[in-house]
């Protein structure tokens, strides 16, 4: 009877002992795989089973997230990935969202100083946003006009096309050289199409465009902005809706 009473409680020693991995499996979380990784337990392939969990889990979240520190969190913890080169694509993405979302001369410069793997263009971008930003306050855009129009300019044609139209004012104390506009149409359903640009002021231009926009425009000087177009949402005429911003910025003088 003793000898059964030992195994009895011998086998309920064992049954309620469990393999750490085993845990770590059954929880499967960010969390109870990086305990279980900072245990001696943890070497050779276990070790390695339990960094290729954990990798996954935290890109998922990460991509789930979509959040900056999420992404920084990944790669400082796998440098040696694979994976390396989509994160960092990924979380330079975001944080060009992130400079355009806050639209100030130091978000600009964050991201240039925080994303020296960006590309050349979105390098030069962030550079003449962060222009355009410290010139802002200096430069008066009117509000879009938007309207129906004919696109041969014939004023007893049909309104086959549209409008858009705003007055750019110079109110700083430099000759704007350069100047690139992006409009954005909007659907009825409030989403974004692709964006077209066009430019107010531009020495050089291939596409034909009025006289005086390949001249400066000077202190004090309002420039008169257009673009017209057929191309447009489906049922737009029903909710017509639009945004420009400026996206390129040159002063006389300057490269």
């Amino acid at each position: 009877m003793r000898s059964l009473l030992f195994f009895a409680v011998l086998a309920g020693a064992l049954t309620g002992c469990s393999d750490p991995i085993d845990e770590a499996k059954q929880a499967d979380t960010i969390e109870a795989w990086e305990a279980y990784l900072a245990k001696p337990e943890a070497t050779g392939s276990y070790k390695m089973e339990g960094e290729g969990r954990l990798e996954a889990l935290m890109s998922a979240k990460a991509d789930a997230d979509q959040s900056i520190p999420a992404y920084d969190a990944l790669m400082k913890r796998f440098p040696k990935s694979r994976g390396m080169k989509d994160w960092s694509t990924k979380r330079i993405a975001l944080a060009l969202a992130a400079a355009e979302t806050e639209n100030t001369p130091e978000g600009w410069q964050k991201f240039v100083t925080d994303n020296p793997k960006a590309d050349g263009a979105m390098v030069k971008q962030a550079k003449n946003r962060i222009a355009i930003a410290e010139y802002s306050s200096k430069m008066a855009i009117s509000d879009l006009k938007i309207e129906q129009v004919n696109l041969a300019e014939d004023p007893k044609g049909p309104k086959d096309g549209w409008g858009f139209s705003c007055d750019i004012t110079n109110n700083g104390d430099k000759a704007i050289s350069y100047l690139n506009i992006e409009l954005r149409i909007t659907d009825p359903a409030g989403a974004a199409v692709n964006p077209v640009t066009m430019p107010a002021v531009a020495p050089t231009y291939k596409v034909p465009m009025p006289e005086e926009w390949f001249k400066p425009i000077e202190p004090k000087q309002t420039r008169h902005w257009e673009y017209t177009t057929n191309e447009v949402p489906e049922n737009f005429a029903s909710a017509p809706k639009a945004t420009i911003k400026p996206i390129t910025l040159k002063f006389v003088g300057e490269n």
